[in-house]
C-alpha cells in the first residue's frame, strides 16, 4: 500500500503517493514515499521478488488556506470538495480528477523531485497519479527488481474514456510496462526449481548487500578473500584491501594479523 502518505487529516498539502521525497524535507516526512517504504521492507528482510507495489488510481485533495500558496507543504484547512460520484471530501477518483483538470483556470504541475503531478484551482488542490507518473514508477520498480504491482482500484480509473486517452488509461499504461517483465525469484531453500514467472535460485548467504541509513558505515567480511573486506556507506558498497600481510577481522572490524582470525591462519612472516 504505497499510497495515502498524505491526506485531509493533515493541515498542509501533500501528495498521495510520491515516489521520492523533496530535497528540503527532513526527518519523518522524508520517509513518506514509495521508494523509502519499499526499501524499508527489503531492509527488514522481505524478498524484493515477493513485494508488490501499490499503484493508486485516485488522488487526495485539500482546501488551501491561502490561494497564493499552493506548493507542497502549503497550509490547508481540510479536505477538498467531494467528487460528484465518490462523494467524499478530500478524495477524487482519476476520472473525477480529469473533470477537475478540464475546468478553466486550473494549473497542472509536474513535481520533478517527487516525480508526480498535482493541480490547483482557486482554493482547491489535488495530488494524484497519471500515466506519466505511473510509467515512472514502473521504470523504478523494474530497475529495483520488485515482484510486481497491485492497483487500488480498477473502478476509479477512467472507465468511460472521458479523460481523452481511451478507456482505462492508467491500467493500460501499467499493463504495457509489465509486458515481458520477469523477475528472478530467490528463496532460502535447499532445492532449485523453475516457476512459470521466473527462475528460482538459492540465494548466496555470503552475498553482501548495502542497505544502511544515509551517513552510516558498516564493514563486512569477504568470504572469498581474507585480505579484502566490504565497506557499506549508506547503500554504496566498496571492496577494500587490507595492508600487506594483514587480513580482515570481522569480530573487531579491523585489519589484523592472520593468526588472530579464524579461517585465515597463515602465519605472518617475521620482518627481515
Amino acid at each position: 500500500m504505497t499510497y495515502d502518505f498524505h491526506g485531509q487529516w493533515e493541515r498542509t498539502v501533500g501528495h498521495n503517493s510520491p515516489l521520492f521525497p523533496l530535497e528540503a524535507t527532513t526527518g519523518y516526512q522524508k520517509k513518506l514515499t514509495v521508494d523509502f517504504s519499499a526499501r524499508e521492507w527489503v531492509k527488514q528482510g522481505a524478498p524484493k521478488e515477493k513485494l508488490l507495489i501499490g499503484m493508486p488510481t485516485y488522488g487526495r485533495s485539500f482546501e488551501l488556506v491561502n490561494e497564493t500558496q499552493f506548493d507542497i507543504g502549503a497550509p490547508a484547512s481540510g479536505g477538498g470538495k467531494a467528487g460528484k460520484f465518490t462523494n467524499e471530501a478530500g478524495f477524487l477518483s482519476y476520472y473525477e480528477v480529469c473533470t477537475f483538470l478540464a475546468a478553466e483556470n486550473t494549473t497542472l504541475v509536474w513535481d520533478s523531485e517527487q516525480q508526480v503531478p498535482f493541480a490547483y484551482r482557486g482554493n482547491q488542490w489535488v495530488g494524484f497519479d497519471d500515466e506519466r507518473s505511473l510509467k515512472t514508477k514502473m521504470e523504478w520498480l523494474k530497475e529495483q527488481g520488485f515482484g510486481g504491482i497491485m492497483v487500488w482500484s480498477i473502478d476509479m480509473d477512467d472507465f468511460s474514456g472521458r479523460c481523452g486517452a481511451g478507456k482505462y488509461p492508467l491500467l493500460n499504461s501499467l499493463n504495457d510496462e509489465l509486458k515481458d517483465y520477469k523477475v528472478e525469484l530467490e528463496y532460502e531453500g535447499p532445492y532449485e526449481s523453475h516457476g512459470p514467472r521466473g527462475a528460482y535460485t538459492t540465494k548466496d548467504p555470503h552475498d553482501v548487500t548495502c542497505e544502511e541509513e544515509d551517513g552510516h558505515i558498516s564493514y563486512h567480511k569477504d568470504w572469498n578473500d581474507c585480505t579484502h573486506y566490504y565497506m557499506c556507506e549508506g547503500e554504496r558498497k566498496h571492496h577494500m584491501p587490507c595492508p600487506a600481510n594483514l587480513v580482515f577481522n570481522p569480530q573487531e572490524n579491523v585489519c589484523d594479523w592472520p593468526e588472530n582470525v579464524e579461517g585465515c591462519h597463515e602465519p605472518t612472516e617475521a620482518p627481515a
